[in-house]
């Protein structure tokens, strides 16, 4: 198994990831078999659900949690667009 030698993420950046993980699960849709997709999300789109949760970040701020998130592979690009990397469906 993977070790990362790296500090722990901040609490706030994993809050930044909750809140974006709960709005794509939301807005996740179903594919024609049947199986759910994973939206993806612009940066602004990302950054305007953060800035619209409860938490009281500034635009710097969840660009920064951003850029963490992608550097640990939370968030992975697609097309001109950012995913979670791992949503469970229930």
């Amino acid at each position: 198994m993977y070790e990362d030698d790296r500090p722990p993420l901040p609490d706030w950046i994993l809050d930044v990831y909750e809140t974006v993980l709960e709005h794509v699960t939301d807005q996740r849709e179903s594919t024609p078999d049947g199986e759910p997709s994973m939206p993806t999300l612009s940066r602004d789109q990302l950054t305007e659900t953060v800035l619209t949760s409860d938490l009281e970040l500034e635009p710097q701020d969840v660009d920064h949690a951003v850029d963490r998130l992608h550097d640990r592979g939370y968030l992975y690009e697609v097309d001109e667009g950012l995913r979670v990397t791992d949503v469970s469906y229930e």
